[in-house]
């Protein structure tokens, strides 16, 4: 009698060769199957590039039908034309307003009487002498008012004369200017005005202790003090503050404070 344990192992070493000599299914490997895929991406990453690289470049682009849908149109020089009124009219069309490039004139200072002891007519002579030479009304107003506190006439032991108290020695210079007469108005200011614009030519519009204390003392005395660090005096900060109520007064009866 066979026994059955002989029976069962020889039928297991039966089984285990099927199995040993059987043909197993195919791997493939991971690796492989990622290295195709990344080649494929490239090729079809690459042609794209080329084809929206043809299509930007491309002097002009068709749709399927033959159309053009782009064409690169070379830019052309343009040239101003002037068109008056008259063309306009004699084509028959009306006149059209054309935007234009407007230059506006700077608005000149509007006279206005101040609160002291000088006559309007005197006053209007300061205002357009300053006007004219590019020098603040109030400012030279506010000199005069320092100097003389608005007196015509007047005349000091140094050798000034007039509102703006011009001394001898400027006398030859101005009179070659035509300022002769250091009581009228309009050669007093005149010349003390035409010293000031020279003052303002050499040490700038927005020096205006420097040219109020060269005006006071001359030129050599003020630079010494410049040089010592001393940049306004008591006569220049005097003159400035004076200015500045004029114009304030100014501002109100403008209404613009």
């Amino acid at each position: 009698m066979t026994c059955p344990f002989n029976r069962q192992s020889r039928n297991l070493k039966a089984y285990r060769k099927k199995l040993k000599g059987g043909k197993r299914p195919k791997r493939y490997s991971v690796r492989l199957y990622s290295t195709g895929v990344f080649a494929v991406l490239i090729v079809v990453t690459v042609f794209l590039f080329f084809l929206i690289y043809e299509v930007i470049t491309a002097d002009l682009v068709e749709d399927a039908y033959g159309a053009p849908l782009y064409e690169k149109i070379p830019q052309e020089e343009t040239q101003e034309v002037t068109v008056t009124p008259e063309d306009l009219n004699a084509a028959g069309e009306d006149p059209v307003t054309l935007q234009q490039e407007e230059t506006i004139a700077p608005k000149e200072p509007a006279f206005v009487l101040l609160p002291v002891a000088m006559s309007e007519e005197d006053q209007r002579i300061v205002f357009d002498i300053a006007t004219k030479n590019n020098i603040s009304y109030c400012f030279v107003m506010a000199i005069i008012g320092h100097e003389t506190e608005y007196t015509k006439d007047a005349r000091s032991s140094t050798g000034d004369s007039g509102y703006m108290q011009i001394n001898d020695c400027n006398l030859e210079d101005l009179a070659d200017h035509g300022f002769v007469d250091m009581y009228d108005t309009a050669d007093n200011v005149g010349g003390g005005c035409y010293i000031l614009r020279k003052l303002f030519d050499a040490y700038g519009d927005d020096e205006v202790h420097k040219v109020l204390m060269a005006y006071n003392m001359g030129g050599n005395r003020a630079a010494e003090l410049w040089a010592q660090g001393i940049t306004s005096s008591e006569y220049s900060r005097d003159i400035v503050k004076r200015e500045k109520e004029l114009s304030r007064y100014i501002d109100e009866q403008n209404g613009l404070n």
